[in-house]
C-alpha cells in the first residue's frame, strides 16, 4: 500500500528499454546510486541516457567516488553489466527518469501526472 502512495517519476528498465535507448541515439548512460521512497537502499540506481560520450563522462565526473559510473551500451562487455543488473533476482532496482520517456511513448503508456508535467530534470 505505501507504494501507491507516492507518484515515482521513474520507469523501472527492462532490456528491452536499453534497446529503445539505443535504437534512439543514447548509447552512453550513467548508472549512479539511488534513494526514492519505498526502495531498498543500496540496491536501486537511476540511469541516464546520452548521446555523446563526453556528455557521459561529464556527468560521471559529478558524481562522488563510487556513487556511479559511465558506460558504453555499444560496448558488448559493458552493455552485458547492465543488462545482469536487470535480472529479477539480483533484486536490484535500475530506473530511467519519466521526463526523458517524453520521446519514448511507446514504453510509457501511463500519462505523466498534470503536476508534473512541467517539471524536466533531463534538458533536452
Amino acid at each position: 500500500m505505501a507504494d501507491n502512495l507516492f507518484y515515482n517519476p521513474f520507469l523501472r528498465i527492462k532490456e528491452d528499454t536499453i534497446r529503445k535507448l539505443m535504437a534512439m541515439g543514447k548509447p552512453h548512460v550513467v548508472i549512479q546510486r539511488f534513494q526514492w521512497p519505498g526502495q531498498p537502499l543500496q540496491k536501486t540506481f537511476l540511469l541516464s541516457a546520452y548521446e555523446q560520450e563526453y556528455e557521459a563522462h561529464l556527468h560521471e565526473r559529478e558524481l562522488r567516488s563510487n556513487e556511479g559510473k559511465a558506460q558504453n551500451l555499444l560496448d558488448l562487455t559493458q552493455y552485458q553489466n547492465i543488462i545482469k543488473l536487470l535480472k529479477p533476482a539480483e533484486g536490484i532496482g535500475v530506473f530511467l527518469p519519466v521526463p526523458l520517456m517524453r520521446n519514448m511513448k511507446h514504453v510509457c503508456k501511463k500519462p505523466m501526472p498534470k503536476p508534473f508535467q512541467r517539471i524536466s530534470i533531463i534538458s533536452a
